[in-house]
């Protein structure tokens, strides 16, 4: 081992694949005590923790790497400590090399207890490259096993995925299995057949809520659970695993969605509602047509799940129209469109002038901040109080033959869209106030401070990714051709 005494590091934490499932925090409390016991026998003088809590495959899904990696750029550390080279880097070749790269460059040496590898041996870059790539292959024969395993555990009916719209579950022999429910089952039936005919997606879910349809998780059918009514092969009896996958998020669990390509698709014994010629013709024909804003896998917006329309609660989504795209509520006639590309340059303007504040002298930051998060608080509960009122006469106005049910039911989903908004402005203002401390504040500022660094030179869903670790989210309102406004609101 090179000499590590009276050497500056710091200390990389993140879960190897072999702990996916188990408690994230404790793994890494674990690892945090082992490799402060090892710095401490050999003299190593930690200066800093980089924790990876919410880690994904791609590096601009871990803000945490990419922090460290700027540090080590800067020649802030002598040595980075972690417990295995492989919890710096187990994504793809171009991602390896980009961070192999950098500490090349800086001449710092990676630590581990096994073995300290050093970039200016060509021994030690040889067998960091080797291991990369014997951890990638076996990675693949993993997922090769396991779709292998469940998708003879699906024709044996041991499990299932989650119900699909238009079924129930059933079990037949001990057998679980689906049947279908021809409540829900005619109403896809009747996508698939106006798909077929040349209708849109939008203008499908348009008819099921006027024909009465609902789905199950929301108020009304949307352009986007009709396109994955669509897509999905169950419906054709086939059965569909694997499409999600799922990661360590801040305060919980999520899960991400994995490409149509790593999906493992077999033989249902469920009886199909439409044939597979059928399934296969609209298939072709949404390969052959143009896409709505959809979620079908990937992530091509930077804005994905992070821009929420202030009237009514509901996410906005990206569209593309005469080859431009756009930003609309998913909730029809709601607020003002706008130019897509004006909405990004502006939200990385408002972390900008975010960062600006945040990076002020203690004794130059806004006296003010606590007051104006107490303010939008008072403001968010005494709407609160007036919408409750606001429903409250809508019930009077049913029961006086003033509103029809179909009016009554109207109303009432705008307002409780409003409400929920409300709720949220309330929620994210608590919030705030609990987070004007310093510390919280320097987080944020480095956390802003590295989306900065590197947004221009990443993709769609790495800006994407980037911008998730920092937002939590983005309140957009626009009126007519008034230019439109935005409130952005930190982690």
């Amino acid at each position: 081992m090179y000499g590590t005494v009276g050497i500056v590091a710091a200390m990389y934490l993140r879960k190897s694949r072999a702990e996916e499932g188990m408690d994230t925090a404790e793994i890494l409390r674990r690892h945090r005590e082992t490799l402060n016991e090892f710095a401490a026998r050999n003299g190593i003088r930690v200066r800093e923790v980089f924790q990876e809590v919410k880690s994904g495959g791609s590096l601009y899904a871990r803000p945490e790497m990419i922090r460290l990696l700027e540090a080590v750029e800067a020649g802030r550390y002598q040595a980075v400590l972690c417990m295995d080279i492989d919890r710096l880097s187990r994504g793809e070749t171009w991602e390896r090399g980009q961070i192999w790269a950098t500490f090349k460059r800086a001449g710092t040496l990676i630590v581990t207890p096994g073995k300290t590898y050093n970039f200016s041996e060509e021994s030690d870059e040889l067998m960091v490259e080797l291991r990369g790539l014997f951890a990638n292959y076996e990675y693949k024969k993993i997922r090769e096993r396991q779709q292998r395993g469940i998708a003879r555990a699906v024709q044996e009916g041991q499990f299932l995925a989650p119900t699909p719209y238009g079924y129930r579950k059933r079990v037949i022999d001990h057998r679980h299995t689906l049947e279908i429910y021809e409540p829900e089952a005619r109403f896809v039936r009747m996508m698939f057949d106006l798909y077929r005919s040349g209708v849109g997606s939008d203008a499908i879910a348009a008819r099921l809520n006027e024909a009465g349809a609902r789905p199950r998780r929301a108020e009304v059918f949307s352009k986007t659970a009709v396109f994955n009514i669509l897509r999905n092969p169950v419906y054709a009896g086939k059965i569909v695993w694997n499409q999600t996958q799922w990661t360590d998020g801040k305060r919980r669990k999520q899960a991400l969605p994995r490409p149509e390509s790593e999906w493992t698709v077999t033989d249902g014994i469920h009886p199909p509602i439409i044939s597979q010629e059928l399934f296969d013709e609209c298939k072709a024909i949404r390969k052959a047509r143009w896409r709505p804003a959809c979620f079908d896998g990937t992530i091509k917006s930077p804005l994905a799940g992070l821009v929420r329309c202030k009237r009514c609660g509901k996410y906005m989504q990206r569209q593309q129209n005469s080859g431009y795209y756009y930003l609309r509520c998913s909730r029809r006639r709601c607020s003002t469109l706008a130019n897509y590309a004006d909405v990004e340059r502006a939200v990385i303007e408002g972390l900008r002038d975010i960062l600006c504040a945040l990076e002020m002298e203690p004794g130059q930051q806004p006296a003010d901040a606590l007051a104006k998060a107490q303010a939008r608080l008072a403001s968010a509960r005494n709407s609160i109080a007036a919408e409750k009122r606001k429903q409250a006469r809508l019930y009077d106005f049913l029961e006086s033959g003033t509103y029809s049910e179909a009016v009554f039911r109207e109303r009432m989903d705008a307002a409780n869209g409003r409400m929920a908004a409300l709720k949220s402005r309330e929620k994210e203002a608590l919030q705030e106030m609990e987070r004007l401390s310093a510390q919280d504040k320097r987080k944020q500022a480095d956390g802003i401070h590295a989306l900065l660094q590197v947004y221009e030179s990443a993709d769609g869903a790495g800006r994407n990714a980037l911008l998730q670790g920092v937002v939590d989210v983005i309140w957009y309102e626009r009126n007519g051709r008034e230019p439109f406004a935005l409130e952005i609101f930190l982690k």
